[in-house]
Formats: structure tokens, sequence, C-alpha cells
């Protein structure tokens, strides 16, 4: 009965272990099972996702490649070698190696740009200063070509009318002629010694006839010379002198276009033409005052030989009504010091309203050209053989140019001469002077006395014959 008992236990004891091992079993299977469906889930999940970010991705690198302007289709390499062709062809050749990129170049090229609209604008703005300019040019041009025109026309009509004289003068002859052959025909038979004389004067008609031609090349050669033009006349007059004060007064202003700071040279009253007589003196306006009266310092003038009231007052720089245009050429040195004052001389004539039409630099390089209008050719020294070859033969070039169009040309000091210039130097007045216009050379030394005073700053003493009676 024992032993049957031990049985039932161990069966008991067996049958419970393996039930607890099939509880155990079954539940870890259990829990692997769904352990491996969850991860089957999230990698399901996962695939989907990667999916999605696939196709997003592909989608988006098809946009960019168009954005990019590469087709569709173009594989890695031929996106490479067409970057690499549009950097070289639109990239400047001054950006870095990390900075070719397409939003770096699109940037350099904007600015590129904006610089070139910038200073397109500011060509604009110059062309129509230019037509501007070209407007008040054709402007005075039309005026001078209307005033030529009318003296052409009355040139013209003179020139008709000795024509007409001159005709009338030889029908005169010829019926003369016709005349005299006629009654010479008549009475040659009856009267051979009033032949004779008749011969006379069909000799002297003849001579007649010789000296209306020469009338008429003469007043053909006037008609000539007044399409020329005039010789320099003086363009204004002194009206008031005040010596004390080395004022005047001169009978130009506003209406006229004079402008302060511009020279004239003084002529004697009596003067009818500048290469008559030699000036006298030398101005310079400071003040416009009205439309036909300025004011004006003396620069420099003789005390025996003062400006007087009624004084003739010429500038080859100033005509009233218009401005007048010149040229420089060769070396200019004002002052004699050696140093090159073309840059100078040009500031003094556009200061009296002059105009510099063909201008060069130091360095030979020539703006401008001459032309009709060019007054005069203002002639410096002769470059020496140091200058360059440029300039040596800029200087032959448009002297002959000036020739050819007929423009008076003028030597350096006459030009300075007729325009009233003088060449400053330094003055110091009488009570403001000081130490910048009278310096000191200081010695290096210190002053040392030799011991010995003055007899000025000597004790005095009294005369013997005071200190005698004193006592």
């Amino acid at each position: 009965m024992a032993r049957e008992n031990q049985g039932l236990h161990a069966a008991l004891i067996v049958f419970v272990v393996l039930t607890i091992f099939l509880a155990v079993s079954t539940f870890v299977f259990f829990s692997q099972a769904k352990d491996a469906k969850e991860q089957a889930a999230k990698y399901g999940k996962d695939a989907q996702t990667n999916q999605a970010l696939a196709t997003d991705k592909d989608k988006l690198m098809k946009e960019f490649m168009g954005m990019m302007g590469f087709a569709e289709g173009d594989s890695p390499e031929t996106v490479r070698d067409k970057f690499a062709e549009d950097m070289q062809k639109f990239a400047p050749k001054d950006v870095d190696e990390q900075a070719r990129v397409y939003r770096e170049v699109l940037r350099r090229q904007d600015e590129l740009i904006k610089l070139g609209n910038q200073s397109y604008a500011v060509e604009q703005a110059k062309t129509k200063k230019y037509e501007e300019d070209l407007v008040a040019v054709n402007q005075l041009a039309d005026a001078k070509i209307a005033e030529f025109e009318k003296q052409a026309a009355e040139a013209t009509k003179d020139k008709d009318r000795e024509t007409l004289q001159f005709q009338q003068d030889r029908d005169r002859i010829e019926k003369a002629q016709e005349q005299l052959a006629g009654d010479l025909d008549q009475t040659r038979k009856d009267h051979q010694q009033e032949l004779g004389l008749k011969d006379t004067d069909i000799a002297k008609l003849k001579q007649d006839v010789v000296a209306l031609a020469d009338v008429y090349a003469k007043a053909k050669g006037m008609v000539d010379d007044m399409r020329q033009e005039v010789p320099d006349q003086f363009q204004a007059q002194v009206r008031l002198v005040n010596q004390r004060g080395g004022i005047v007064w001169l009978d130009r202003g506003s209406d006229d276009g004079l402008r302060p700071q511009t020279k004239f040279s003084v002529f004697p009253s009596g003067s009818s033409n500048v290469s008559e007589v030699g000036k006298k003196a030398n101005i310079e306006v400071t003040r416009v005052l009205n439309g036909h009266l300025a004011e004006a310092r003396i620069v420099d003038d003789d005390p025996l030989n003062p400006i007087m009231v009624g004084d003739k007052l010429y500038s080859p720089l100033w005509n009233a009504g218009e401005r007048r245009h010149f040229a420089v050429v060769g070396e200019i040195d004002l002052d004699n010091n050696g140093r090159d004052d073309l840059e100078r001389l040009h500031t003094l004539i556009e200061m009296n309203g002059g105009v510099i039409d063909a201008r060069m630099n130091a360095q030979g390089a020539r703006a401008g050209q001459m032309s009709m209008n060019t007054r005069y050719l203002v002639l410096g020294e002769e470059y020496d053989p140091t200058a360059t070859a440029e300039m040596r033969e800029d200087y032959n070039r448009i002297r002959t140019q000036a020739d050819q169009l007929k423009i008076e040309t003028i030597p350096l000091g006459e030009f300075l001469e007729l325009m009233g210039w003088n060449q400053r130097v330094k003055i110091a007045r009488f009570g403001g002077g000081g130490y910048d216009q009278f310096p000191v050379e200081k010695d290096a030394s210190p002053s040392v006395s030799t011991g010995t005073v003055s007899e000025l700053f000597k004790p005095r003493k009294a005369p013997a014959s005071s200190r005698s009676s004193a006592y």
C-alpha cells in the first residue's frame, strides 16, 4: 500500500513537472510569437514609410532637375559636365572655387546687372546733357547762319548792283563804239584827219573799259572780303574812373554775357583797331552791376599814362553775346619756372568765358577737334626732342589744320598780353606784415653778451658845475 502511494506520488510529481514545463513552454512560445508579430508589423510600417520617402525624394529630385534646367533622364555625369560648362561660361573669373555654385553665380550676375544699369543711367544722363548742349549749339549756329545769310544777301545785292552798273556801262560803251564806228564809216572818205582823232577816242574808250573792269574786280574783292571775318575790334569802353581807388566802370554787363574775373586790355580812346596801338593798362572785372554796367579793378597801369574815360577795352577771350572758342598747342609755361602750366591756362580761358575746342594733357593725349568756330590757336613753345613723338607730331598736325581752316594763330605771350593777364607776385601790405610774409632765419647758437654796455644804458652824471654848486 505504501509502495503504491509512492508510485502515485512519483506520477503526480512527474505530471506536475510536465504541466509546469508545458505551461512555461506555452508562455514562452506565445510571448515570442507576439514579439515576432509586433516586429513584423513594425517592419511593414517602416517599409511603407521608406517607400513614401523614396517616392518623395524621387519627386523632389525631378523637380530639382527641372529647376536647374536639366532633362529628367540626364545622368549624374551629364549633370556634372553641364554644371562645369555653365561655371566656365557664366561664372566671373574672380569667384573663388568654393563659390562657384548657381546661387553665388546668379547673385554676382545680379550685382553686375545692377552696376550696368547704374552706368547706363549715368550715360543716359550724360546723353541727355549732350543733347541739350547740342540743341543750344544748334540754336547759336542757326543764329550765326542767319546772320551770315543776311550778310551774304546784302553782299549779293551789292554785287548785283555793281554787276548791273557794269552791264549798263558796257552797253553804253558798246553803243558808243557802234556809233563811233558808224560815224567813222560815214566820214572816213571825207575826213581822213578826223579818222585819227576817232582812233584816239576809241583807244580812250578801251581804256575806260579796262578801268571799269578793274572797278568791277575791286568791287568783287570787296564782296569777298565782306564774307570773311573782320579784324578784331574793341568790345567795350571805360565809362568812369576812380584813380585813387584803382577802380573803373565799363559799359558792358549781364545782358552782354559778361562775367566776373574777365580780364581786358585798355587802349587809348582814339584807337580804331587793336593792331594799331599798344595797350596802356590791364583791368579785371570784379562785379557785374546791371545789364550794361560792370565794375573792374585796375591790375596794372602807367601813372604817366593813366586810364581815362572813353578808353577802349579788348580781350581775345570775350565778345558780347558769344563765347569764343580756342585751341592750345605746345609747351605752356606762364611764369618761366620750368613747370608745365597747360591746365592753368585752360582754367584762365574758361574763367574768362572761353571754350577749349581742342586740348592736350601733359601726357600728350588730345581731346576734341578744331572747327570753323575756333577763333584762335594759342601757340606755346615747340616741344623739345625729349618730348614724345606723338606730342611733336600733334604740334605740326594741329598747326597745319589751323592753316587749312583759316584759324588765326597767336603766340602765348601776345595772347596773355591782349587778355590783360599779369603774373601775380606775392606782396606785403603796409601794416599787415607778419612772420608768414617776412620769415626770419633763426640762429641755432644762443646769444652771448659781449660785456660792454651801450652809452644809452649807462647811468647819467650831472655836469661838473652842477656838482660844485650843490656842495
